[in-house]
């Protein structure tokens, strides 16, 4: 996971190919640790090609965290594969989804 800021927003990107059962809980918390303090956040998933129900339950999490302390979370770059996904379950319709960091850094300034 790599944590980067530009503009007072927090960039977390996940450095892993897939985030599923084997890796969600680690991945979560390290989301909400990275995340603390922060009141705008993009999750950057470029590198992410397979999420399970635990990876977007570990995504709600984080979500609603983030939302319990009046902050805001976006989601930036994911791949076609995961975008569908989030279309599927409806993820899209509670987070919104950037098919870039610039667009997402955009939306929050």
């Amino acid at each position: 996971m790599k944590v980067a800021e530009k503009n007072g927003i927090r960039i977390i990107t996940l450095e892993t190919d897939h985030l599923d059962a084997l890796n969600s809980d680690e991945i979560k918390k390290n989301m909400i640790s990275n995340s603390e303090g922060a009141e705008k956040v993009i999750l950057n998933l470029g590198k992410i090609t397979f999420v399970d129900s635990s990876g977007l339950g570990a995504i709600l999490t984080v979500f609603r965290h983030i939302g319990s302390l009046k902050g805001s979370m976006v989601i930036a770059e994911p791949r076609e594969s995961v975008k569908v996904l989030f279309k599927l379950v409806r993820l899209s319709h509670m987070i919104k989804v950037f098919d870039t960091e610039s667009e997402a850094l955009a939306h929050f300034q």
